[in-house]
């Protein structure tokens, strides 16, 4: 792992201000620089509702598929074959007064990296985490 910051911490769509969490912590477990990452967000603006289609089909053309799991028990404890390897942490952070969706890194459950270091921590702690998986079903990262 690779840390990386994201570029655009202030998620401000309608001032054209798109956050790249998700983008930055892609590059961080990829171990890639920023800008050989699509900046998702942004080519699905102002419409998310086809975000994780287009991550995936990124995703897809490198060989790679994010998976989701959700915490095991609250306080965000990681399923057993996840530990060992870099994943994605998902939460939730205040931006501009309101909640919005922050993704990080993780290792064994814990976070590791915060792509945005402007704000504060995740406020209902971990909602989710995603892992990479190879084209036959192997655990990456």
């Amino acid at each position: 792992m690779k840390p990386v910051f994201q570029r655009v911490t202030d998620h401000d769509p309608i001032n054209g201000q798109i956050g790249d969490c998700f983008r930055a912590a892609t590059a961080s477990i990829l171990e890639m620089n920023l800008d050989e990452v699509p900046h998702f967000a942004a080519l699905c603006a102002p419409d998310y509702e086809h975000f994780w289609r287009v991550v995936n089909e990124w995703f897809s053309s490198k060989g790679m598929h994010l998976k989701f799991c959700a915490p095991l028990v609250a306080g965000g404890f990681l399923p057993i074959s996840l530990i060992g390897r870099h994943h994605f942490v998902f939460g939730s952070c205040i931006n501009r007064g309101k909640l919005m969706g922050h993704a990080l890194v993780g290792f064994n459950g814990v976070v590791v990296h915060d792509p945005d270091h402007t704000k504060p921590k995740l406020v209902n702690g971990i909602e989710g985490f995603g892992y990479l998986v190879d084209r036959d079903g192997r655990l990456l990262g």
